[in-house]
C-alpha cells in the first residue's frame, strides 16, 4: 500500500541524551496516516515508532517521541531523541501492531545526521511514504560438542537482530561459531546476529586441555588449542580428546577382537576415517552428559563401545595410536576405555565391564584397567582424571 502523505523535516540538535532531531511529521494539507489509511493520533505512537537503521538495514535504535507534540489533525512537530549517533543512517517508521514498516528519510553522507553547531544548516525532507509488511528470515541453530545455545531460533524481521549466547558444558569451553557468521564475529559470545537474511549458525564446544597433558607433550601450558602441530588435520584440542600424539601423525595397525554376540570394547587406534571398519555394523556409545546411548559408526579414542558381532573375528584397524589416558569423567556413569594397562582412578572406584563368555557384567576389583576393553565408571562429580603412566 502506497500512502503519499508525509512531509518530514529533520533538524539535528544535541542534548545530554545523545542526538535529538527536530521532526515535523505530516502537515495540515497532507496528514500523517496509518497503514490502514486513517489519520494518526498522538496515541498511535505507542505502537508506531521512528527508528534508526544503518545502510544494511540493520536496526540501530528506537527514537523517544516524548517531545513530539500535536500541531493539528495528523500533524506533529517536536523533538525525537536517539541514544545513537546517526552516521550513514536511515530513518524509518515501524508499526509494531500491524507489522508494517516505511522509509522516512535517508542520509548517505558521512556526517548527515551528526549533531551540528548550526542545526538549521542541514535539513532532510520526505514527501512519500510506502508502507510495507515486515519481511522475515529464519534462524536455525545447532551445536557441536558439550554445550548449548539459548533457544532463540525462529523467524525474525529482516531489520531485527538475534542475540545468541553459548554456554559450555562441564569440562568444556566455547570455541566459536561456524556457519552464517561474519569472520570478525566467530568468537563473540554473546553473538549479535543481524537477521537481514536466512542464517544457519552452529556453536562449537571443545574440552578444556589439561595442563599436565600440555606439559607432557609440549613442555609448556602456553599452547594454542586450535593449532595442528603435526599437520594431521587434528587440532591440539582434538588430539587431547582422542588420546593421540599431537606431535606425530605416524600410522599404525591393530586388531579389534570380537566374539559372537555383544562385546564391550575400546579402540587402541584412532581410525583415519573416524569410522569403524565395514565389518562392524552395530555400534553404541554412551553420552554421559545426556545420560543416553548414541548409535553410530563413528569412533573416538578413550571411549567404550557396545559392538554386536555375528561370529568371532579379528577386525583390522589402521590409524594413529592412542597413547594418552587422560579421561574426562562426568557425574554419573561413563563408558570409557584406555590405551595401555593402567591403575584404576581410585581404589574404591565403582567400575564394571562385560564378561563376554558369561554374557554378564562383572565388577573390576583388581585395581587395573586393560586396553581394548570398555568400562563403566561411576563418578560422583565432573573431573579430569589422568591415568597416563
Amino acid at each position: 500500500m502506497i500512502v503519499r502523505v508525509i512531509i518530514l523535516s529533520l533538524f539535528c540538535l544535541t542534548n545530554a541524551r545523545g542526538t535529538a532531531l527536530l521532526l515535523e511529521l505530516g502537515s495540515a494539507e497532507s496528514p500523517f496516516r496509518l497503514p490502514s489509511g486513517a489519520d494518526a493520533t498522538i496515541d498511535d505512537f505507542d505502537n508506531i515508532r521512528p527508528g534508526v537503521f544503518d545502510q544494511e538495514d540493520n536496526f540501530v535504535g528506537e527514537a523517544d517521541t516524548i517531545g513530539l507534540d500535536v500541531a493539528g489533525n495528523g500533524h506533529f512537530i517536536g523533538t525525537i531523541n536517539l541514544n545513537n549517533a546517526l552516521v550513514d543512517a536511515r530513518l524509518k517508521v515501524v508499526d509494531w501492531e500491524n507489522l508494517m514498516i516505511a522509509d522516512l528519510a535517508d542520509a548517505t553522507a558521512q556526517d548527515a545526521f551528526l549533531p551540528l553547531a548550526d542545526p538549521t544548516s542541514h535539513r532532510v525532507s520526505a514527501t512519500d511514504v510506502v508502507w510495507q509488511p515486515f519481511v522475515y528470515h529464519a534462524l536455525t541453530i545447532d551445536s557441536e560438542g558439550a554445550g548449548a545455545v539459548d533457544d532463540v531460533a525462529g523467524d525474525y524481521a529482516e531489520f531485527d537482530n538475534a542475540e545468541l549466547t553459548a554456554t559450555a558444558g562441564p569440562l568444556h569451553e566455547f570455541v566459536g561459531w561456524t556457519g552464517d557468521v561474519l569472520p570478525d564475529d566467530t568468537t563473540n559470545n554473546p553473538l549479535l546476529l543481524p537477521m537481514d537474511r536466512t542464517r544457519q549458525v552452529e556453536a562449537v564446544f571443545g574440552p578444556v586441555i589439561n595442563d599436565d597433558w600440555a606439559v607432557r607433550h609440549f613442555g609448556t601450558t602456553a599452547i594454542d588449542p586450535e593449532a595442528d602441530a603435526d599437520a594431521d588435520t587434528l587440532s591440539n584440542r582434538d588430539e587431547f580428546r582422542l588420546g593421540t600424539d599431537p606431535q606425530s601423525d605416524t600410522a599404525t595397525n591393530d586388531n579389534v577382537s570380537v566374539t559372537a554376540g555383544w562385546n564391550l570394547i575400546a579402540p587402541t587406534v584412532q581410525p583415519d576415517t573416524a569410522l569403524w571398519p565395514p565389518a562392524i555394523t552395530v555400534s553404541w556409545s554412551w553420552n554421559a552428559l545426556e545420560h543416553s546411548f548414541v548409535f553410530g559408526r563413528t569412533v573416538a579414542g578413550k571411549t567404550g563401545y557396545w559392538i554386536h558381532a555375528t561370529e568371532q573375528q579379528d577386525i583390522a584397524v589402521t590409524g594413529q595410536a592412542i597413547i594418552d589416558n587422560t579421561l574426562l569423567l562426568y557425574t554419573g556413569w561413563n563408558l570409557v576405555g584406555v590405551a595401555q594397562t593402567v591403575a584404576t582412578p581410585a581404589s574404591n572406584a565403582t567400575i564394571w565391564t562385560w564378561d563376554t563368555a558369561a554374557a554378564r557384567y562383572m565388577s573390576v576389583d583388581n585395581g587395573q584397567l586393560a586396553p581394548s576393553v570398555g568400562y563403566w565408571i561411576l563418578a560422583d562429580g565432573d573431573a579430569v582424571v589422568d591415568l597416563t603412566p
